[in-house]
């Protein structure tokens, strides 16, 4: 930024100097509307004619005394003279420029000019936009807009430049004594006025013209006091050929000054005519600036090498083969798992109350109520107050209901509570704690209502100013409303089962002889007998410790 702002100035002051200073020719008007206000070094003035400062200039080659330039006191010599035997000039003029096309106005400027002259080509003239001072030896300009200035030593030339920057007799031009009888073409009195309260004889002069500047006329209105110019106005006319045989266009500018006050022959202090830099004004130094021009102009070329290469390169790199890729797949079931972790986070809702304290009031104090707290702020909720009320009031056996203020503005909320505004507590807290606060709540905007049950989780949010019919239902459904939680289901215990017990093993039992065969016995054959059964050997009893039977 600073190097284009450095390139603007310095292409400004490039134009200023080329064009002869034309730069101010809008702002530095004097009564005659003034050229540039620009001195030279002091001049031997028996070795420069003021006819010689006007050599060349215009048509009208008339000998001056074949020429009408008036008798007496308001003949042009008079004025000349009137001018030239003047010590100091002290001005406070005002300007008006209008412009106008086939007769409407198109542009229309006003302005003000202090104007301080002395003998030696000491020379100040302060506008609005630009301001001028001269001490003889140095010019210096200064742009207030910009805080720039630039110094520079004054000569024959840049003087000679400065008087001839005006199509119209100008005030610098009279007081240098430069000669205008070769371009007037008629100067005569048409009448008298009183302006500023002061009575004037009106001069009205014919001017040959310059260049492209067609033949003009001029008035001036000269004090009969002093001999003075008190006002001036001049007309110049242009008539512009239309395209192809168009219509044509008219264009005029029409300049008009007036003095306000001046002061003649009253010391003025060399101070008035020298520049003091202030702070933060930037000299320009056509030198420098010349160098910073060339520097930007090598880092613009380098960085326009850096931007071929890279054109390059990458005209190279749309050559090469595009390597395949293999799309990414994208895991839907933790892509909605992730979503729902980032939304219960950042949801407020069925979540224990972030704990605060402020004025007094904390949510874990209520603990055991049915809570509602409404965030609110002047200019966005005020006016909601009164519904809150409303809704204090229905509801005030059912929840505890109050409000909390997060921009606190303690003259008019003071009014509020004193005044016992609303059926409603109200709260506040600085900037430091409300922006911890709706942080950790995620406050969205404001009102915010919060819904609290008894055990402090937050059931339902509501925001933006709410009906009062909202209110209550919202309340109902949020802290009323029980959720139905399904009955576990009765689980029968399964039964303890009994290990069986051990049972000791069968002792070894000796085995039995065989019973012999009984013989058949006929029927009146006596009975055999029986042999007698073996004897049986004893159980043996094994004994063990047998293990107690758990219990049950």
């Amino acid at each position: 930024m600073t190097n284009k702002k450095n390139l603007i100035i310095s292409i400004i002051i490039a134009l200023i100097i080329s064009l002869g200073f034309y730069f101010f020719r809008d702002t530095i008007t004097a009564p005659f509307r003034t050229i540039h206000p620009v001195t030279i070094d002091p001049i031997d003035s028996s070795n420069v004619a003021g006819s010689e400062l006007f050599q060349g200039l215009g048509e009208n080659n008339k000998k001056p005394e074949e020429q009408n330039l008036g008798k007496g006191q308001l003949s042009y010599q008079a004025l000349s003279n009137k001018y030239t035997g003047l010590k100091t000039l002290a001005l406070s003029i005002s300007n008006t420029t209008v412009v106008l096309k086939d007769g409407h106005v198109m542009d229309s400027q006003e302005s003000k000019q202090d104007f301080k002259y002395s003998k030696k080509y000491k020379l100040a003239i302060i506008s609005g936009d630009n301001e001028l001072y001269c001490d003889g030896k140095k010019v210096t300009r200064y742009i207030p807009a910009s805080k720039t200035y630039v110094s520079e030593t004054v000569n024959d030339d840049f003087f000679n430049s400065l008087i001839t920057s005006s199509p119209a007799l100008n005030t610098i031009g009279l007081l240098t004594g430069a000669d205008y009888t070769n371009r007037i073409k008629n100067y005569e009195a048409i009448g008298k006025e009183t302006v500023e309260n002061r009575p004037c004889d009106i001069i009205e002069i014919t001017l040959d013209g310059q260049g492209m500047v067609p033949d003009f006329k001029q008035k001036l209105w000269l004090e009969e006091k002093t001999g003075l110019i008190i006002k001036n106005i001049y007309e110049i006319t242009r008539i512009m050929e239309g395209k192809d045989g168009g219509k044509s266009t008219t264009m005029t500018m029409r300049v008009t000054n007036i003095t306000k006050n001046y002061k003649v022959n009253q010391p003025i202090d060399d101070k008035a005519f020298k520049f003091v830099p202030k702070a933060g004004d930037m000299l320009y130094d056509p030198k420098i600036e010349a160098a910073k021009m060339a520097k930007q102009a090598k880092i613009m070329e380098q960085q326009q090498k850096q931007f071929e290469a890279q054109r390059q390169y990458l005209e190279e790199q749309s050559k090469l083969p595009v390597p395949e890729t293999k799309p990414t797949l994208v895991d839907e079931k933790k892509a909605r798992e992730q979503a729902q972790k980032e939304f219960e986070k950042n949801n407020p809702v069925n979540k224990q109350t972030y704990n605060f304290k402020t004025n007094g009031f904390s949510p874990s104090t209520y603990k055991g109520r049915k809570l509602i707290i409404v965030f609110w702020a002047y200019g966005a909720g005020e006016n909601y107050m009164s519904t809150v009320s409303n809704f204090a009031r229905t509801c005030r056996d059912k929840y505890k209901v109050v409000t909390i203020n997060v921009n606190q503005q303690s003259e008019k909320l003071k009014k509020t509570v004193d005044g016992d505004k609303y059926d409603v507590p109200v709260y506040y807290m600085d900037e430091k704690a409300a922006s911890k606060i709706v942080k950790n709540l995620q406050i969205m905007s404001l009102p915010a209502i919060y819904f609290i049950d008894e055990i402090g989780v937050t059931r339902g949010v509501l925001y933006g100013m709410a009906p009062l019919g909202q209110l209550v239902a919202t309340a109902e459904e949020k802290l009323d409303k029980k959720e139905k939680v399904a009955p576990e289901p009765k689980v029968t215990p399964e039964p303890k089962v009994t290990p069986e017990p051990k049972v000791a093993p069968e002792p070894k039992v000796a085995p039995v002889t065989p019973e012999p065969e009984v013989a058949p016995k006929p029927e009146d054959t006596p009975k055999p007998e029986v042999a007698p059964e073996p004897e049986v050997a004893p159980e043996v009893e094994i004994k063990e410790n047998p293990k107690e039977e758990p219990k049950e």
